[in-house]
């Protein structure tokens, strides 16, 4: 009887005392951080590089490859002072444009280049990044998948002879130019086919697809190039379109336009037409 009174009695204060402790333990969660915790949730930021149409941040390796990062306050407090910076792996560059901004306003969003620019010979894949947005007010830092190209093809457009840049082309006319496909992944490309959409002008390949493009390996395709007729600008850009099983891109490349000749012989019909005008009015007054 007496044991259970005393169990019982022990019961009861246990009972009560982790009450008590409860209660101790709530008082300072309850009071102390909740301005904290309410400041914490009113400044707040987003960073996110924004991927290609693939869903993909993927850069070129060993060449300066632009992108973009939307940095978004999503508090409601406005956030000064910020300052970009990233952890990287060794060997790769990459330069924020601003590097700093000096007041973001709550629900804005500024958009910043972000230049990246890994070895030449960086491995093939997924990287790992981190960018920091430092701020008086908070700190940020967000991880981003980089993917570095294992298929890339470069181009480039030469003259008959092989001169390099800048390729000439005459308005209105065909003119035959060298496109060189060059492998400089590390991965067969197969089933490559080329194509332009340039507006106004007439661009066509021979041949127009290529079976396959081991790495390291260059082939050249003939092309002729006719721009439009009123064609005047001396320095224009013609995109080339590459689809294959592995990658899809577009790359632009410079040609140098010539005037129609049509244009020539227009000058020297008029010269000729205002040379005999000259010569016709001085022989009827000149014998006067």
């Amino acid at each position: 009887m007496t044991e259970s009174l005393m169990a019982g009695k022990w019961g009861i204060t246990g009972k009560v005392w982790w009450l008590f402790l409860l209660i101790v333990g709530l008082i300072p969660i309850l009071l102390l951080p909740q301005p904290v915790l309410a400041q914490e949730r009113q400044t707040d930021m987003s960073l996110r590089l924004v991927p290609n149409r693939a869903g993909l941040i993927e850069v070129e390796p060993g060449k300066d490859n632009l992108l973009f990062l939307e940095i978004n306050n999503i508090g409601k407090n406005a956030i000064t002072d910020i300052k970009l910076s990233s952890d990287k792996p060794g060997g790769w560059v990459i330069g924020f444009k601003p590097n700093v901004i000096d007041s973001l306003d709550p629900a804005s969003l500024q958009t910043i280049n972000v230049n990246i620019r890994t070895p030449a010979n960086a491995v093939r894949g997924e990287h790992s990044i981190n960018i920091i947005a430092e701020a008086k007010e908070i700190r940020k830092v967000e991880n981003f998948t980089i993917t570095v190209r294992a298929a890339f093809l470069s181009l480039r457009l030469l003259s008959p002879d092989r001169v390099d840049f800048p390729s000439e082309v005459r308005a209105g006319q065909d003119n035959a130019l060298v496109l060189e496909v060059n492998n400089i992944g590390n991965k067969v490309v197969t089933d490559i086919k080329l194509s332009s959409d340039t507006p106004g002008w007439v661009i066509s390949f021979s041949p127009n697809r290529i079976d396959s493009l081991a790495p390291g390996n260059l082939q050249t395709v003939s092309v002729l190039i006719r721009p439009p007729a009123t064609a005047t600008k001396e320095r224009s850009e013609v995109t080339i379109t590459v689809e294959a099983n592995e990658i899809q891109q577009k790359t632009s490349l410079s040609v140098t336009v010539k005037p129609a000749q049509v244009w020539l012989w227009v000058w020297i019909i008029a010269g000729v037409v205002v040379i005999a005008g000259f010569v016709l009015i001085y022989l009827r007054f000149g014998r006067q």
